[in-house]
């Protein structure tokens, strides 16, 4: 067979198909795939350690009442760890910053003395 015949066999068949009858469509059904979700009215961010992990959690809901409620329950189940002062802070800079810590940035400090960066000289 050459490809003109068989492209001519595949024509053929693609218009047999496209014109067969088709179910129909109930009043009110869904469509086969799925519909995206509307945009939420509120969402919140909030960064949170799980297992020794900072990770990120999004919450979005249509009312801001039970946004709300729904960030507190999380936060409660996640307490912030005392084994990490920059996150116990309020961010005062006239509060007691721990040895090592960066008092602007509120992160560990890292010392590269190879580099010349010696104690107290932060290396971003």
């Amino acid at each position: 067979m050459c490809a003109h015949i068989i492209a001519a066999q595949l024509w053929v068949r693609a218009m047999q198909t496209s014109q067969a009858p088709r179910e129909p469509v109930a009043p009110g059904a869904s469509p086969a795939g799925p519909l995206p979700l509307p945009e939420a009215a509120a969402s919140v961010n909030v960064r949170i350690t799980i297992g020794g992990r900072e990770c990120q959690w999004t919450l979005r809901s249509h009312n801001e009442d039970e946004l709300a409620e729904r960030l507190a329950r999380l936060l409660a189940k996640y307490p912030i760890e005392a084994s990490s002062p920059a996150r116990a802070t309020t961010g005062s800079r006239d509060e007691a910053t721990p040895e090592g810590w960066c008092v602007h940035h509120r992160t560990q400090m890292r010392f590269f003395p190879a580099k010349g960066g010696g104690k107290g000289v932060v290396v971003t």
